[in-house]
């Protein structure tokens, strides 16, 4: 075996500088505008702190019986996404971003995010005198 030496060709410019390197992973904050879902589905939105792009609803923990619809981006930059949440049958329904489901450009994995409860309830109680 022999070997050569590692020379640098001529043509090789190294620069000196500061370089940054993102360890920060994205953060999720889940909200709704209601609490109580009664006949219709209520708005929700999910704001990240990073943009993040070609996200679907395959990142959401959600319990039994709870439907999210109309997942789409709500920016240009890919932070804020919204959606809808309703549930098939009455109850409390839960749903949370769990971490690790996603990653920003640089690899680091999405912390988990709050967890948002609400109920759904169809019968309205009326009290009569």
């Amino acid at each position: 075996l022999s070997a050569s030496p590692f020379t640098i060709p001529s043509t090789m410019v190294i620069e000196a500088g500061w370089y940054y390197v993102d360890v920060t992973s994205p953060q999720v904050i889940l909200l709704c505008s209601d609490t109580v879902i009664s006949k219709s589905s209520t708005s929700c939105s999910m704001q990240i702190t990073e943009p993040i792009e070609g996200l679907t609803v395959s990142i959401f923990a959600v319990s039994q019986h709870t439907i999210i619809t109309n997942f789409v981006k709500a920016d240009t930059m890919g932070k804020l996404y919204s959606f809808q949440v309703n549930g098939d049958h009455d109850g409390t329904l839960q749903l949370v971003v769990n971490e690790g489901m996603f990653q920003d450009s640089c690899g680091n994995w999405n912390t988990r995010s709050n967890v948002v409860t609400l109920e759904k309830g169809t019968c309205v109680s009326v009290s009569s005198s």
